[in-house]
Protein backbone atom coordinates (compact mmCIF):
# COMPACT_ATOMS: atom_id res chain seq x y z
CA UNK A 1 0.00 0.00 0.00
CA UNK A 2 1.35 3.33 -1.03
CA UNK A 3 2.37 5.30 1.99
CA UNK A 4 -0.16 8.33 2.97
CA UNK A 5 2.74 10.41 3.07
CA UNK A 6 2.49 10.74 -0.91
CA UNK A 7 -0.30 13.13 0.02
CA UNK A 8 1.63 15.99 1.09
CA UNK A 9 2.95 16.21 -2.15
CA UNK A 10 -1.10 16.69 -3.75
CA UNK A 11 -2.21 20.01 -4.63
CA UNK A 12 -5.39 21.06 -5.06
CA UNK A 13 -6.13 23.86 -7.85
CA UNK A 14 -9.40 25.28 -7.89
CA UNK A 15 -10.39 27.10 -10.84
CA UNK A 16 -11.19 30.48 -10.31
CA UNK A 17 -15.05 31.08 -10.80
CA UNK A 18 -15.46 34.61 -10.63
CA UNK A 19 -13.50 38.13 -11.36
CA UNK A 20 -12.70 38.92 -7.87
CA UNK A 21 -11.47 35.27 -7.40
CA UNK A 22 -9.28 35.63 -10.27
CA UNK A 23 -7.99 38.50 -9.09
CA UNK A 24 -7.29 37.18 -5.85
CA UNK A 25 -5.35 34.53 -7.49
CA UNK A 26 -3.06 36.98 -9.73
CA UNK A 27 -2.14 39.06 -6.68
CA UNK A 28 -1.37 36.23 -4.71
CA UNK A 29 1.01 34.81 -7.50
CA UNK A 30 1.65 30.55 -6.37
CA UNK A 31 0.27 30.57 -2.78
CA UNK A 32 -1.77 27.63 -2.41
CA UNK A 33 -5.06 27.70 -0.65
CA UNK A 34 -6.90 24.90 0.20
CA UNK A 35 -9.52 26.16 1.54
CA UNK A 36 -13.18 26.18 -0.36
CA UNK A 37 -15.82 28.50 0.17
CA UNK A 38 -19.53 26.98 -0.29
CA UNK A 39 -20.16 28.44 -3.57
CA UNK A 40 -17.34 26.03 -4.87
CA UNK A 41 -18.44 23.11 -3.18
CA UNK A 42 -21.62 23.94 -4.55
CA UNK A 43 -20.31 24.14 -8.06
CA UNK A 44 -18.10 21.10 -7.70
CA UNK A 45 -21.36 18.87 -6.44
CA UNK A 46 -23.38 20.42 -10.03
CA UNK A 47 -20.79 19.40 -12.06
CA UNK A 48 -20.15 15.71 -10.32
CA UNK A 49 -23.65 15.23 -10.18
CA UNK A 50 -23.81 16.51 -14.09
CA UNK A 51 -21.16 13.95 -14.92
CA UNK A 52 -22.59 10.96 -12.84
CA UNK A 53 -26.11 11.57 -14.82
CA UNK A 54 -24.64 11.26 -17.94
CA UNK A 55 -22.62 8.62 -17.70
CA UNK A 56 -25.50 6.45 -16.45
CA UNK A 57 -27.22 7.83 -19.63
CA UNK A 58 -24.05 6.70 -21.81
CA UNK A 59 -24.83 3.53 -20.11
CA UNK A 60 -28.42 3.24 -21.01
CA UNK A 61 -27.10 3.87 -24.79
CA UNK A 62 -24.83 1.18 -24.45
CA UNK A 63 -27.07 -1.49 -22.98
CA UNK A 64 -29.62 -0.02 -25.53
CA UNK A 65 -27.06 -1.09 -28.70
CA UNK A 66 -26.14 -4.43 -27.31
CA UNK A 67 -30.11 -5.22 -27.43
CA UNK A 68 -30.38 -3.51 -30.59
CA UNK A 69 -27.51 -5.53 -32.25
CA UNK A 70 -29.20 -8.90 -30.83
CA UNK A 71 -32.69 -8.04 -31.83
CA UNK A 72 -31.16 -6.99 -35.79
CA UNK A 73 -29.05 -10.13 -36.00
CA UNK A 74 -31.99 -12.54 -35.23
CA UNK A 75 -34.38 -9.87 -37.80
CA UNK A 76 -31.89 -10.79 -40.59
CA UNK A 77 -31.46 -14.73 -39.76
CA UNK A 78 -35.22 -14.88 -39.49
CA UNK A 79 -35.09 -13.32 -43.37
CA UNK A 80 -32.22 -15.65 -43.97
CA UNK A 81 -34.32 -18.75 -43.22
CA UNK A 82 -37.50 -17.08 -45.34
CA UNK A 83 -35.29 -16.58 -48.25
CA UNK A 84 -33.02 -19.92 -48.61
CA UNK A 85 -35.62 -22.48 -46.65
CA UNK A 86 -32.61 -23.76 -44.51
CA UNK A 87 -34.05 -23.32 -41.04
CA UNK A 88 -30.84 -22.32 -39.54
CA UNK A 89 -31.34 -19.19 -37.34
CA UNK A 90 -32.24 -21.03 -34.22
CA UNK A 91 -28.86 -22.20 -33.90
CA UNK A 92 -26.54 -18.87 -34.77
CA UNK A 93 -29.09 -16.83 -32.65
CA UNK A 94 -28.16 -19.06 -29.90
CA UNK A 95 -24.52 -18.71 -30.35
CA UNK A 96 -25.13 -14.76 -30.30
CA UNK A 97 -26.78 -15.36 -27.24
CA UNK A 98 -24.47 -18.15 -25.51
CA UNK A 99 -21.58 -15.19 -26.55
CA UNK A 100 -20.13 -12.66 -24.71
CA UNK A 101 -22.43 -9.99 -26.16
CA UNK A 102 -25.37 -12.15 -25.15
CA UNK A 103 -24.43 -13.37 -21.74
CA UNK A 104 -22.21 -10.64 -19.96
CA UNK A 105 -23.59 -8.51 -17.13
CA UNK A 106 -21.24 -5.82 -16.46
CA UNK A 107 -22.91 -3.36 -17.87
CA UNK A 108 -26.25 -3.65 -15.65
CA UNK A 109 -23.96 -3.82 -12.59
CA UNK A 110 -22.07 -0.67 -13.34
CA UNK A 111 -25.38 0.71 -13.54
CA UNK A 112 -26.66 -0.88 -10.48
CA UNK A 113 -23.08 0.63 -9.01
CA UNK A 114 -24.02 4.31 -10.67
CA UNK A 115 -27.62 4.35 -9.23
CA UNK A 116 -26.69 3.29 -5.73
CA UNK A 117 -24.22 5.77 -5.50
CA UNK A 118 -26.15 8.88 -6.92
CA UNK A 119 -29.23 8.03 -4.82
CA UNK A 120 -27.04 7.85 -1.36
CA UNK A 121 -24.50 11.00 -2.22
CA UNK A 122 -27.55 13.69 -4.28
CA UNK A 123 -30.91 12.08 -3.38
CA UNK A 124 -30.49 11.88 0.35
CA UNK A 125 -31.45 7.81 -0.25
CA UNK A 126 -34.60 8.58 -1.73
CA UNK A 127 -34.71 6.21 -5.02
CA UNK A 128 -37.73 7.62 -6.43
CA UNK A 129 -36.05 11.45 -6.38
CA UNK A 130 -33.04 10.39 -7.53
CA UNK A 131 -34.14 8.05 -10.18
CA UNK A 132 -36.01 10.63 -11.13
CA UNK A 133 -33.09 12.79 -11.57
CA UNK A 134 -31.17 9.71 -13.23
CA UNK A 135 -33.45 9.75 -16.15
CA UNK A 136 -35.52 13.26 -16.80
CA UNK A 137 -38.25 13.06 -19.14
CA UNK A 138 -37.84 14.17 -22.40
CA UNK A 139 -39.47 17.98 -22.40
CA UNK A 140 -43.16 17.45 -24.51
CA UNK A 141 -44.42 19.82 -26.98
CA UNK A 142 -47.36 21.70 -25.46
CA UNK A 143 -50.00 22.11 -28.39
CA UNK A 144 -51.13 25.30 -26.21
CA UNK A 145 -47.63 26.84 -26.65
CA UNK A 146 -48.56 26.26 -30.84
CA UNK A 147 -51.88 27.55 -30.13
CA UNK A 148 -50.54 30.63 -29.04
CA UNK A 149 -48.06 31.09 -32.14
CA UNK A 150 -50.67 30.75 -34.39
CA UNK A 151 -52.76 33.60 -32.30
CA UNK A 152 -49.85 35.80 -32.43
CA UNK A 153 -48.89 35.81 -36.15
CA UNK A 154 -53.08 36.37 -36.92
CA UNK A 155 -52.42 39.60 -34.31
CA UNK A 156 -49.57 40.77 -36.04
CA UNK A 157 -51.06 40.27 -39.41
CA UNK A 158 -53.74 42.33 -38.70
CA UNK A 159 -51.66 45.13 -37.14
CA UNK A 160 -49.86 44.90 -40.23
CA UNK A 161 -52.99 46.07 -42.19
CA UNK A 162 -53.68 49.02 -40.05
CA UNK A 163 -54.33 52.24 -41.92
CA UNK A 164 -51.61 55.07 -41.72
CA UNK A 165 -48.62 52.61 -41.42
CA UNK A 166 -46.58 54.01 -44.08
CA UNK A 167 -46.31 57.59 -42.29
CA UNK A 168 -45.68 56.30 -39.14
CA UNK A 169 -42.55 53.90 -40.09
CA UNK A 170 -41.12 55.79 -42.35
CA UNK A 171 -40.60 58.67 -39.58
CA UNK A 172 -39.85 56.33 -36.32
CA UNK A 173 -38.70 52.53 -38.22
CA UNK A 174 -34.94 53.28 -36.71
CA UNK A 175 -36.01 53.27 -33.03
CA UNK A 176 -38.12 49.69 -33.76
CA UNK A 177 -35.35 48.18 -35.83
CA UNK A 178 -34.20 47.20 -32.79
CA UNK A 179 -36.61 44.62 -32.01
CA UNK A 180 -37.06 43.68 -35.51
CA UNK A 181 -33.19 42.56 -35.32
CA UNK A 182 -33.85 40.76 -31.53
CA UNK A 183 -37.05 38.80 -33.82
CA UNK A 184 -34.92 38.02 -36.65
CA UNK A 185 -32.14 36.69 -34.26
CA UNK A 186 -34.68 34.46 -32.34
CA UNK A 187 -36.31 33.15 -35.52
CA UNK A 188 -32.73 31.84 -36.65
CA UNK A 189 -31.92 30.40 -32.96
CA UNK A 190 -35.09 28.55 -33.06
CA UNK A 191 -34.05 26.66 -36.38
CA UNK A 192 -30.81 26.25 -35.03
CA UNK A 193 -32.72 24.21 -32.00
CA UNK A 194 -35.21 22.34 -34.26
CA UNK A 195 -32.19 21.01 -36.88
CA UNK A 196 -30.39 20.24 -33.62
CA UNK A 197 -33.31 18.18 -32.22
CA UNK A 198 -34.21 16.73 -35.78
CA UNK A 199 -30.22 15.27 -36.20
CA UNK A 200 -30.02 14.18 -32.18
CA UNK A 201 -27.98 16.81 -31.11
CA UNK A 202 -27.44 17.32 -26.88
CA UNK A 203 -27.44 20.49 -27.48
CA UNK A 204 -29.09 20.58 -23.32
CA UNK A 205 -25.92 19.36 -22.08
CA UNK A 206 -23.27 20.89 -24.30
CA UNK A 207 -24.32 23.92 -23.56
CA UNK A 208 -25.10 22.81 -19.84
CA UNK A 209 -28.10 23.75 -19.20
CA UNK A 210 -29.74 21.81 -16.21
CA UNK A 211 -31.96 19.06 -17.16
CA UNK A 212 -35.39 19.19 -18.56
CA UNK A 213 -34.82 23.42 -18.18
CA UNK A 214 -34.15 24.28 -21.72
CA UNK A 215 -36.23 25.61 -24.46
CA UNK A 216 -37.26 24.07 -27.54
CA UNK A 217 -37.86 25.82 -30.95
CA UNK A 218 -41.36 26.32 -30.19
CA UNK A 219 -40.95 28.12 -27.03
CA UNK A 220 -38.62 30.24 -28.68
CA UNK A 221 -40.87 31.24 -31.83
CA UNK A 222 -43.84 31.56 -28.86
CA UNK A 223 -41.09 34.44 -27.15
CA UNK A 224 -40.30 35.99 -30.57
CA UNK A 225 -44.06 36.38 -31.59
CA UNK A 226 -45.00 37.83 -28.23
CA UNK A 227 -42.06 40.41 -28.91
CA UNK A 228 -43.26 41.10 -32.11
CA UNK A 229 -46.59 41.62 -31.14
CA UNK A 230 -45.84 43.82 -28.45
CA UNK A 231 -43.24 45.65 -30.63
CA UNK A 232 -46.11 45.95 -33.22
CA UNK A 233 -48.65 47.03 -30.40
CA UNK A 234 -46.17 49.95 -28.99
CA UNK A 235 -46.36 51.26 -32.89
CA UNK A 236 -50.08 51.32 -33.93
CA UNK A 237 -50.76 52.73 -30.23
CA UNK A 238 -48.23 55.25 -30.92
CA UNK A 239 -49.51 55.98 -33.97
CA UNK A 240 -53.21 56.17 -32.96
CA UNK A 241 -52.47 59.09 -30.57
CA UNK A 242 -50.18 60.58 -33.21
CA UNK A 243 -53.29 60.70 -34.87
CA UNK A 244 -55.92 61.54 -32.12
CA UNK A 245 -56.62 65.24 -31.93
CA UNK A 246 -57.11 64.74 -27.97
CA UNK A 247 -53.88 63.69 -28.08
CA UNK A 248 -51.79 66.57 -29.99
CA UNK A 249 -50.67 68.23 -26.71
CA UNK A 250 -48.79 65.16 -25.85
CA UNK A 251 -46.22 65.23 -28.44
CA UNK A 252 -42.98 64.92 -26.14
CA UNK A 253 -44.98 62.33 -24.30
CA UNK A 254 -46.05 60.42 -27.66
CA UNK A 255 -42.38 59.85 -28.52
CA UNK A 256 -41.36 57.83 -25.62
CA UNK A 257 -43.21 54.43 -26.72
CA UNK A 258 -40.32 52.95 -28.15
CA UNK A 259 -37.83 53.63 -24.87
CA UNK A 260 -40.90 52.42 -23.03
CA UNK A 261 -40.71 49.01 -24.48
CA UNK A 262 -37.11 48.69 -24.55
CA UNK A 263 -37.54 49.25 -20.55
CA UNK A 264 -40.27 46.53 -20.30
CA UNK A 265 -38.31 43.95 -22.01
CA UNK A 266 -35.45 45.01 -20.45
CA UNK A 267 -37.28 44.17 -16.67
CA UNK A 268 -38.72 41.24 -18.09
CA UNK A 269 -35.01 40.10 -18.53
CA UNK A 270 -33.75 40.83 -15.62
CA UNK A 271 -37.57 39.74 -13.80
CA UNK A 272 -36.25 37.90 -10.47
CA UNK A 273 -39.27 35.63 -9.62
CA UNK A 274 -39.71 32.68 -11.25
CA UNK A 275 -42.04 33.32 -14.35
CA UNK A 276 -40.94 33.69 -17.87
CA UNK A 277 -38.19 30.86 -18.46
CA UNK A 278 -36.90 32.35 -15.54
CA UNK A 279 -33.70 29.80 -15.50
CA UNK A 280 -32.64 30.73 -19.25
CA UNK A 281 -33.01 34.12 -18.58
CA UNK A 282 -30.31 34.54 -15.60
CA UNK A 283 -28.70 31.82 -17.43
CA UNK A 284 -27.78 34.50 -20.27
CA UNK A 285 -27.26 37.40 -18.32
CA UNK A 286 -24.29 34.92 -16.38
CA UNK A 287 -23.14 34.25 -19.85
CA UNK A 288 -23.14 37.69 -21.00
CA UNK A 289 -21.55 38.77 -17.06
CA UNK A 290 -18.76 36.26 -17.98
CA UNK A 291 -17.97 37.39 -21.86
CA UNK A 292 -18.30 41.49 -20.44
CA UNK A 293 -15.59 39.74 -18.04
CA UNK A 294 -14.00 37.49 -20.85
CA UNK A 295 -10.26 37.40 -18.98
CA UNK A 296 -11.36 36.95 -15.52
CA UNK A 297 -13.06 34.07 -16.04
CA UNK A 298 -12.63 30.44 -17.29
CA UNK A 299 -14.12 30.24 -21.16
CA UNK A 300 -16.83 27.92 -21.71
CA UNK A 301 -18.74 26.68 -24.30
CA UNK A 302 -22.30 29.13 -23.96
CA UNK A 303 -19.74 31.77 -22.97
CA UNK A 304 -18.10 32.14 -26.35
CA UNK A 305 -21.42 31.19 -28.21
CA UNK A 306 -22.89 34.24 -27.03
CA UNK A 307 -20.14 36.56 -27.88
CA UNK A 308 -20.03 34.95 -31.49
CA UNK A 309 -23.79 35.47 -31.72
CA UNK A 310 -23.00 39.23 -30.71
CA UNK A 311 -20.80 39.74 -33.42
CA UNK A 312 -23.88 38.95 -35.91
CA UNK A 313 -25.26 41.82 -33.85
CA UNK A 314 -23.47 45.25 -34.52
CA UNK A 315 -25.82 46.79 -35.80
CA UNK A 316 -28.12 46.42 -32.74
CA UNK A 317 -25.85 47.33 -30.33
CA UNK A 318 -24.85 50.67 -32.60
CA UNK A 319 -29.69 51.34 -31.77
CA UNK A 320 -28.75 51.17 -28.50
CA UNK A 321 -26.34 54.02 -29.19
CA UNK A 322 -28.80 55.77 -30.83
CA UNK A 323 -31.08 55.45 -28.25
CA UNK A 324 -29.21 57.05 -25.34
CA UNK A 325 -28.30 59.58 -28.36
CA UNK A 326 -31.51 60.72 -29.37
CA UNK A 327 -33.53 60.34 -25.96
CA UNK A 328 -30.32 61.60 -23.69
CA UNK A 329 -30.26 64.52 -25.47
CA UNK A 330 -33.87 65.70 -26.04
CA UNK A 331 -34.01 65.12 -29.97
CA UNK A 332 -37.41 63.08 -28.95
CA UNK A 333 -39.17 66.19 -28.03
CA UNK A 334 -38.42 67.98 -31.64
CA UNK A 335 -38.58 64.35 -33.46
CA UNK A 336 -35.08 65.68 -35.35
CA UNK A 337 -31.61 63.32 -35.17
CA UNK A 338 -28.41 65.25 -34.07
CA UNK A 339 -26.59 62.64 -33.19
CA UNK A 340 -23.85 62.26 -36.43
CA UNK A 341 -23.18 65.78 -35.26
CA UNK A 342 -21.40 64.97 -32.23
CA UNK A 343 -18.28 63.69 -32.42
CA UNK A 344 -18.56 61.62 -29.00
CA UNK A 345 -21.38 59.86 -30.76
CA UNK A 346 -19.15 59.73 -33.77
CA UNK A 347 -16.17 58.04 -32.13
CA UNK A 348 -18.55 55.44 -29.84
CA UNK A 349 -20.42 54.73 -32.76
CA UNK A 350 -16.80 52.90 -33.54
CA UNK A 351 -15.97 51.84 -30.78
CA UNK A 352 -19.49 49.68 -30.21
CA UNK A 353 -18.33 47.80 -33.09
CA UNK A 354 -15.34 46.86 -32.07
CA UNK A 355 -16.85 45.34 -28.73
CA UNK A 356 -17.91 42.00 -29.40
CA UNK A 357 -14.54 40.85 -31.46
CA UNK A 358 -13.03 42.33 -28.71
CA UNK A 359 -14.87 39.60 -26.58
CA UNK A 360 -14.10 36.96 -28.74
CA UNK A 361 -10.04 38.16 -28.50
CA UNK A 362 -9.64 38.46 -25.09
CA UNK A 363 -11.38 35.04 -24.59
CA UNK A 364 -8.89 33.50 -27.18
CA UNK A 365 -6.37 35.31 -24.85
CA UNK A 366 -7.67 33.54 -21.97
CA UNK A 367 -7.25 30.28 -23.58
CA UNK A 368 -3.83 30.83 -24.74
CA UNK A 369 -3.36 31.91 -21.32
CA UNK A 370 -5.22 29.22 -19.57
CA UNK A 371 -5.07 25.96 -21.30
CA UNK A 372 -1.92 26.27 -23.53
CA UNK A 373 -4.00 26.26 -26.58
CA UNK A 374 -1.54 27.98 -28.90
CA UNK A 375 -3.79 27.27 -31.69
CA UNK A 376 -5.78 29.77 -30.41
CA UNK A 377 -3.52 32.54 -31.04
CA UNK A 378 -4.24 32.30 -34.87
CA UNK A 379 -8.02 32.79 -34.08
CA UNK A 380 -6.98 35.94 -31.44
CA UNK A 381 -5.28 37.36 -34.50
CA UNK A 382 -8.07 37.09 -37.05
CA UNK A 383 -10.77 38.88 -34.53
CA UNK A 384 -7.67 41.59 -33.96
CA UNK A 385 -7.89 42.09 -38.04
CA UNK A 386 -11.63 42.00 -37.88
CA UNK A 387 -11.39 45.14 -35.38
CA UNK A 388 -8.72 46.87 -37.30
CA UNK A 389 -11.26 46.44 -40.47
CA UNK A 390 -14.22 47.56 -38.71
CA UNK A 391 -12.45 50.89 -37.44
CA UNK A 392 -10.82 52.00 -40.39
CA UNK A 393 -14.06 50.87 -42.42
CA UNK A 394 -16.04 52.76 -40.51
CA UNK A 395 -13.73 56.01 -40.00
CA UNK A 396 -13.72 55.99 -44.51
CA UNK A 397 -17.28 55.94 -43.80
CA UNK A 398 -17.56 58.95 -41.82
CA UNK A 399 -14.75 61.37 -43.29
CA UNK A 400 -13.96 59.89 -46.60
CA UNK A 401 -10.64 59.92 -47.93
CA UNK A 402 -8.24 58.26 -50.48
CA UNK A 403 -5.65 57.29 -47.92
CA UNK A 404 -8.47 56.14 -45.15
CA UNK A 405 -10.05 54.36 -48.83
CA UNK A 406 -6.76 52.42 -49.67
CA UNK A 407 -6.62 51.37 -45.37
CA UNK A 408 -10.06 50.71 -44.86
CA UNK A 409 -10.14 48.51 -48.22
CA UNK A 410 -6.65 46.64 -47.66
CA UNK A 411 -7.83 45.92 -43.77
CA UNK A 412 -11.08 44.56 -44.98
CA UNK A 413 -9.41 42.16 -47.51
CA UNK A 414 -7.03 40.80 -45.22
CA UNK A 415 -9.81 40.12 -42.54
CA UNK A 416 -11.95 38.70 -44.61
CA UNK A 417 -9.47 36.19 -46.26
CA UNK A 418 -8.17 35.64 -42.68
CA UNK A 419 -11.75 35.01 -41.47
CA UNK A 420 -12.79 32.37 -44.34
CA UNK A 421 -9.48 30.21 -44.35
CA UNK A 422 -10.36 29.94 -40.62
CA UNK A 423 -14.17 29.11 -40.92
CA UNK A 424 -13.29 26.85 -44.14
CA UNK A 425 -10.18 25.12 -42.61
CA UNK A 426 -11.13 25.11 -39.12
CA UNK A 427 -14.72 25.47 -37.72
CA UNK A 428 -16.07 23.82 -41.13
CA UNK A 429 -12.97 21.20 -40.97
CA UNK A 430 -12.92 17.59 -40.21
CA UNK A 431 -10.62 18.25 -37.56
CA UNK A 432 -11.98 19.74 -34.28
CA UNK A 433 -10.64 23.04 -32.62
CA UNK A 434 -10.37 23.56 -28.87
CA UNK A 435 -13.43 25.51 -28.85
CA UNK A 436 -16.06 22.84 -30.78
CA UNK A 437 -14.52 19.76 -28.66
CA UNK A 438 -15.60 21.70 -25.90
CA UNK A 439 -18.85 20.99 -23.57
CA UNK A 440 -20.66 23.63 -20.90
CA UNK A 441 -17.87 22.20 -18.62
CA UNK A 442 -14.34 22.81 -20.47
CA UNK A 443 -14.53 19.20 -21.48
CA UNK A 444 -13.50 17.15 -24.57
CA UNK A 445 -15.90 15.45 -26.11
CA UNK A 446 -15.81 13.81 -30.26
Amino acid sequence: MVSLEILNSVKINVKPESAISTLKNILDGSKSDLSFSKRELRNAQTKLKQAFVEFHRKLRLLKCYSFLNQLAFSKIMKKYDKITSRNKSKAYVEMVENSYLGQSDEVVKLMERVEAAFIKHFANANRRQGMRDMRPRAKRDKHRITFFIGTKENVNLELLNSEGRDQYMTNIFPLYSLFAYIVLHLLMFAGNIYFWKRFRVNYAFIFGFKPSTELGYKEILLLTSALSVLTLSAVLSNLEMEMDERTQSFKALKELVPLGLVIVVLAITFYPFNIIYRTNRFFLIACLWRCVCAPLYSINFPDFFLADQLTSQVQLLRILEFYVCYYGFGDFKRRSNTCSQSGVYQTLFILIAVVPYWFRFLQCVRRVCEQKEYGQTMNALKYLSTILAVITRTIYVQRRGMTIRIIAASSSGVATVFNTYWDITKDWGDECDTETCMDANGVRFP
